[in-house]
């Protein structure tokens, strides 16, 4: 506990997050705010207030590890099984924070991409199958896509046309043929935020959290990210790296905001189908 406050994670919040959904039983949070996210009715994720108290347990799995050595930070692993949950992308007109971004019903959201000086995200973002922000020019990086039940992370020219939500990002840290996406690298140390596709049906966001100045660098992130569960990895086939630093945060309707200390413009959360 004490080395997890040391890395500015809120113990008392953490706590309750992790008995809850190990044990399955905790409801959803059911006065959620509604958030200042892209007020059109078709990116607007349902009001979930209804929601069956085992929808959190029966779609979500949560593994904390309060520090590895190899990635120089804590990690939170959020699994979410898509067959159950849905998720859900969530844009600001501003700046804001992740536990203010929430929709009613939501049960965890993690911090999304990059947005530019005029708080507005940057690269694709399509919520319920319509494009809310446009993609970048080149092939920059990649994206985590959900249609369905179905997952995808890789190039956004292989992603399949017909995904309802997606999120844009850099860099693909672990290609689709499982390779370290990282060739060269810069040797920074950060918080990092990153969804990872193993090939089990589920969509995996993997959180590296720090102490001052820790943080494992990109390829770092990735060989980590690839390297099988056996050997201390995730079995990534793929993963990308979503916004980092400041902006790495996830949110627990159960326990309250982890993090992040920065702000952010959007957000990935998860809803019950």
């Amino acid at each position: 506990m004490s080395l997890l406050r040391a890395l500015g994670v809120d113990v008392l919040r953490v706590g309750p997050g992790l008995v809850c959904f190990a044990l399955a039983a905790c409801d959803p949070r059911e006065n959620a705010k509604a958030g200042d996210f892209d007020a059109t009715p078709s990116s607007m994720p349902p009001t979930l207030a209804g929601a069956p108290p085992q929808a959190a347990a029966s779609c979500i799995t949560r593994q904390t590890t309060p520090f590895a050595e190899s990635a120089h930070s804590a990690i939170i692993e959020v699994t979410v099984r898509l067959d159950r949950c849905r998720v859900v992308p969530v844009v600001a007109p501003r700046l804001t924070t992740l536990d203010a971004l929430a929709p009613v019903g939501a049960l965890v959201g993690i911090n999304g991409g990059y947005f530019d000086i005029n708080e507005r995200p940057l690269g694709l973002r399509r919520i319920a199958g319509v494009e809310r922000s446009a993609p970048w020019a080149k092939a920059h990086g990649g994206v985590v896509a959900f249609g369905g039940a179905r997952l995808f992370v890789g190039p956004r020219a292989l992603m399949p046309s017909d995904v309802e939500s997606a999120v844009q990002c850099k860099p693909l840290l672990v290609e689709r043929d499982g390779e370290n996406g990282i060739a060269t690298d810069d040797g920074r140390r950060a918080a990092r935020t990153t969804a990872c596709d193993t090939g089990d049906g589920a969509a995996h966001f993997v959180l590296f959290i720090p102490a001052a100045n820790g943080g494992p660098t990109l390829r770092e992130t990735a060989e980590i990210l690839r390297a099988p569960r056996e050997k201390g990895g995730f079995g990534c086939r793929a993963a990308l790296n979503l916004d980092g630093g400041p902006s790495t945060g996830v949110w627990f309707a159960a326990g309250g905001s982890t993090l992040p200390p920065g702000r952010i413009v959007d957000g990935l959360f998860v809803v019950p189908r």
